[in-house]
């Protein structure tokens, strides 16, 4: 958007989720994966040339895979960068295939570079993909869901009142703003950012394939929600400035953000009162 307010919308989003202070205090990786993953998405909006684009991206992408491997599900981002700018001819589909060969060749690198055991111990790594994989279809515990309809319609009610905001009134305004953004995008022919909508959904899905529900799978979902939201705003915000409400209505989105960053400095506090 080259909007710097659209820009402080996009970070506010992910700084006021509760869902993400909150977890960033366990030792887990999914909190590090998000960074990655927002980080590898970044590289291909920067103003440099596609094929830096395409190898940064991707190298960051196999950081992600190797920092959980779901988060692998970030190259699609890359190739349907690759694919926006496909032409039939033999030209372009000559550039294509280069190009995803040299999105495959900085993926695995970036793998091997957090993972170098998929190599060393290879049946060990083939052994944990296979015991994740099963505890993830057999369920566990008290997160234990049916896969199909009823953990996607969960993943979405979560999503939907819980993920951007401690208050749930808040959280499904900015869902509503990241659904327009999306609807922006995709009208606008913006290619590679409405891929990113459809990678979010795709990485849905496949969560949803599963009988486990841990609600910290889902924090991937966060950025790309966050650039969608800071679109939707800022087209809405656009759309009534000419009534002249735009800076009133500003200042309401930053007080409202503010709020939900109180919440979560003031569970910061209680859990160090505990401690004390």
């Amino acid at each position: 958007t080259k909007s710097y307010f659209a820009s402080l919308i996009a970070g506010l989003v992910i700084c006021s989720s509760f869902e993400f202070g909150y977890h960033s205090r366990w030792s887990v990786s999914d909190c590090i994966l998000v960074q990655f993953a927002a980080l590898s998405t970044l590289f291909l909006f920067l103003n440099i040339s596609n094929r830096n684009k395409i190898i940064f991206s991707s190298l960051l992408a196999g950081i992600t895979a190797g920092t959980k491997y779901p988060g692998g599900i970030v190259c699609l981002n890359i190739l349907f960068f690759i694919l926006s700018d496909v032409k039939f001819n033999r030209e372009s589909l000559k550039n294509t295939t280069g190009n995803i060969i040299l999105l495959s060749v900085s993926f695995f690198i970036g793998f091997i570079i957090t993972t170098p055991g998929a190599i060393f111990e290879f049946k060990q790594f083939i052994f944990d993909i296979n015991y994740s994989k099963n505890t993830y279809s057999g369920g566990q515990y008290g997160h234990t869901v049916h896969a199909g309809f009823e953990h996607f319609s969960k993943i979405i009610e979560y999503v939907i009142y819980a993920l951007f905001s401690k208050n749930s009134i808040i959280s499904l305004m900015i869902f509503l703003f990241a659904i327009v953004g999306a609807v922006v995008a995709f009208m606008r022919k913006k290619w590679v950012v409405s891929g990113l909508f459809i990678t979010m959904m795709i990485y849905i899905i496949f969560i949803s394939s599963f009988n486990l529900m841990i609600v910290r799978n889902l924090l991937y979902l966060l950025p790309f929600f966050a650039v969608f939201a800071s679109i939707g705003l800022l087209y809405i915000t656009n759309l009534i400035q000419k009534y002249k409400f735009n800076i009133a209505s500003k200042l309401v989105i930053l007080l409202i953000f503010f709020y939900s960053c109180s919440k979560i400095v003031a569970a910061s506090f209680s859990t160090v009162n505990s401690l004390l």
